[in-house]
């Protein structure tokens, strides 16, 4: 049995034209990684090892984590103003897909959230090196 495993990390920024209040922040990263978790399964992800991510922003942080494709993310921070701008490191862990197909996952999860919230994303794909291909 051929197992994939193929670690995925992206650099993105989500800009904004209207700032986003704490509900609305909180909104898009729990989008953010439910909309990789859908898009993943549908491409043929068997299993979620971890999606999550860290949002940073001027006066405060969100951190997301989702580890099932049947449960919502569990956001977690602060927000202490509206903000237009927040830095997102986003890493996956799924098995079944490819880094590739896992790249192409986020940036329609992306495109979901551009049209969903009016926001912009700016994505930067972090290779790795070495993913882990395992056959048994």
């Amino acid at each position: 049995m051929n197992v994939i495993f193929a670690p995925y990390a992206a650099r993105l920024r989500c800009e904004t034209a209207s700032p986003l209040n704490a509900e609305t922040a909180r909104a898009v990263v729990a989008g953010l990684l439910e909309g990789v978790s859908r898009q993943c399964q549908q491409a043929g992800a068997r299993l979620i090892g971890h999606i999550k991510c860290l949002a940073e922003f001027a006066g405060g942080y969100l951190r997301g984590s989702l580890t099932d494709f049947r449960r919502p993310a569990d956001v977690a921070g602060e927000v202490p103003a509206p903000i237009h701008q927040m830095d997102v490191l986003l890493h996956v862990l799924v098995y079944g897909l490819t880094d590739e197909q896992v790249d192409k996952c986020v940036r329609a999860a992306l495109a979901e959230l551009e049209q969903a919230y009016s926001t912009r994303w700016v994505h930067t794909w972090l290779r790795h090196e070495h993913p882990f291909h395992s056959e048994e």
